[in-house]
């Protein structure tokens, strides 16, 4: 897949850290970007394609946020039909031991830590998704 065929979710509370996503995404030619402040957010839109269509390719979310935080997100993302193939990783700025395997035990092996190094971002997306 080409870097400008995904379609991403940016899930974060921080208005900063999304636009920070965004500008790295763009930046490597990913254009159909789509965004949500919380979990709660992020179904409406996903529950806003229809049919089998495939809601994103990609999403990228927060782990601590307001209304629903990004665990509880992620376990909705694994039980939709619409996010069947859709890549997940997490954002956090824990980086303790116990949480990030908490995070592995509960089915969350993609993640990136805060504070955001473009560099790292593009390359966890781009082993995630199988980039050319």
């Amino acid at each position: 897949m080409k870097a400008s065929d995904l379609k991403v979710l940016i899930v974060d509370d921080d208005s900063s850290s999304r636009n920070l996503l965004r500008q790295v995404l763009a930046k490597f030619s990913i254009e159909d970007i789509s965004e949500a402040d919380d979990g709660i957010s992020a179904i409406e839109l996903i529950d806003n394609f229809h049919g089998d269509e495939k809601a994103f390719d990609l999403i990228l979310c927060d782990y601590m946020m307001a209304n629903m935080d990004g665990q509880n997100f992620f376990d909705w993302v694994m039980r939709s039909q619409k996010c069947s193939s859709t890549q997940f990783i997490m954002v956090s700025s824990f980086d303790e031991s116990s949480h990030i395997e908490a995070m592995g035990n509960s089915g969350i092996t993609n993640y990136i830590l805060k504070p955001l190094d473009p560099q790292v971002v593009w390359s966890k997306v781009s082993l995630v998704c199988g980039l050319e």
